[in-house]
């Protein structure tokens, strides 16, 4: 796995902020500092600071971040801020958060519903609560497995429960003289090395007929997915926030 990090926030309905957020961007690194740090716009275990959000946002890029007023120094180095001097970018929508750095391998999103998000890079976009990968973090809190089935659950979703007659004529139009269903293409896709890749690569068509976000709800307890949302593309891209 890569090891590149961006952190971005929805300004308004209208703009986003992001930009660098270090290298060693998997979650038992740059997820727990946030959840340590800056899950919340104001926490008791630091009263200096009338808001988390905007202050993390106003120190820009990062190759570390570090505790809040750590970029006065008086903090271990681990704990401290290693900015980079750079501003954030500041775009119109979620889709431009992953386009100034190549080869990103981590998202974390804070949204205007006040919740931070983990954001898997590709093909797809997927956008799943913070708390939901914490919970599910494996051993060293590494949450590659949890993705890996994640990426799955997705694929069986779109070929076995996704409902959307034009879908279906597509895979009819394009298949057919090949002899294959739904069922025929997740068999083929499901049991790949990097099944979402092999599904964008390889069937190019049917990929993109959807959105390139796909959205994840968790349970009241954030222990276990809920829902798969995935939209069909249209031509100008809903926001996640709207989605429901």
């Amino acid at each position: 796995m890569g090891d590149i990090s961006i952190i971005a926030r929805r300004l308004s309905d209208d703009y986003v902020q992001y930009g660098f957020s270090g290298s060693g961007g998997y979650f038992s690194n740059v997820g727990l500092r946030i959840l340590n740090w800056y899950r919340k716009r104001k926490l008791e275990e630091f009263p200096k600071h009338e808001d988390l959000i905007e202050y993390l946002f106003s120190l820009g890029t990062t190759e570390i971040i570090g505790k809040p007023g750590s970029e006065y120094g008086g903090f271990p180095y681990m704990e401290s801020h290693h900015l980079c001097h750079k501003p954030f970018n500041v775009g119109k929508t979620e889709r431009e958060i992953f386009s100034q750095i190549a080869f990103i391998d981590y998202g974390y999103f804070f949204d205007s519903d006040e919740r931070w998000y983990y954001i898997v890079p590709g093909p797809f976009r997927i956008k799943i609560p913070i708390m939901l990968v914490y919970n599910n973090l494996g051993k060293d809190y590494y949450e590659f497995d949890f993705l890996k089935k994640l990426e799955k659950d997705i694929l069986k979703f779109i070929f076995s429960e996704y409902k959307n007659e034009k879908f279906d004529a597509l895979i009819t139009l394009k298949y057919e003289t090949y002899k294959k269903d739904k069922q025929d293409i997740l068999d083929e896709i499901i049991n790949q090395k990097y099944p979402t890749e092999y599904f964008w690569e390889n069937y190019k068509s049917l990929f993109d007929f959807f959105d390139d976000w796909i959205l994840i709800k968790a349970d009241s307890k954030r222990k276990n997915v809920k829902k798969i949302i995935v939209k069909e593309k249209e031509e100008k891209h809903i926001e996640t926030i709207f989605w429901k």
